[in-house]
């Protein structure tokens, strides 16, 4: 940290605390999204993983400015890893749940359909 120059110091620091607030966020978005079958707050933790957090560990990755030691290097390699398989399940989890709620929807209002009486 201390051979970085000041602007690579200030981005590291603000990328740790964002990614910080983000994981919390994204956290907690996944899990009311995943045990409850919310399909916003899972909405929500897919693209906080997808847009925010995948960006800022990349960055964090690949970035030769920053000097990562090789223990960074392979942490960093492992949570982007971690990410993108959220990333894709959480996608198809999404389509699933999406489709079974609009299954079930569109079978609660054939049900009230048949309830009421029609004219004639």
């Amino acid at each position: 940290y201390q051979t970085l120059s000041d602007y690579c110091k200030f981005i590291l620091v603000t990328i740790v605390v964002l990614g910080s607030l983000i994981e919390v966020i994204r956290l907690y978005l996944g899990y009311m999204g995943n045990l409850q079958e919310k399909v916003p707050e899972l909405a929500g933790f897919w693209l906080l993983s997808l847009l925010l957090q995948l960006p800022l560990i990349l960055f964090l990755l690949f970035n030769e400015e920053l000097k990562n030691q090789p223990a960074e290097c392979a942490i960093h390699a492992i949570f982007a890893l971690f990410l993108t398989f959220q990333v894709v399940t959480t996608f198809a989890t999404l389509k699933r749940m999406v489709n079974k709620l609009t299954t079930r929807f569109r079978l609660v209002e054939l049900d009230l359909l048949e309830e009421q009486p029609g004219p004639g």
